[in-house]
């Protein structure tokens, strides 16, 4: 990945994070902390892929992971 690509990533993250902060000012602590581990799991993630350029880009691991599922719940 390029660091633009990484710029990005982290770019949705936080616009991610700002669309639902109103609503989390309202949720549980537990909403919250899933919240914010599934956010920071994200941008680990985009993380990794900018320093391991080698591993699957987000349009293999898009074929390898979702298509299968979307094959199986639509038959």
């Amino acid at each position: 990945m390029k660091s633009q690509d990484y710029i990005l990533w982290t770019l949705i993250v936080i616009v991610f994070s700002m669309l639902h902060i109103h609503a989390l000012r309202r949720s549980t602590g537990k909403t919250k902390g899933v919240f914010w581990l599934l956010a920071g799991a994200a941008w680990l993630l985009g993380l990794l892929l900018f320093h391991n350029p080698e591993l699957p880009g987000p349009n293999d691991l898009t074929k390898k992971l979702f298509h299968p599922l979307g094959r199986w719940l639509l038959s």
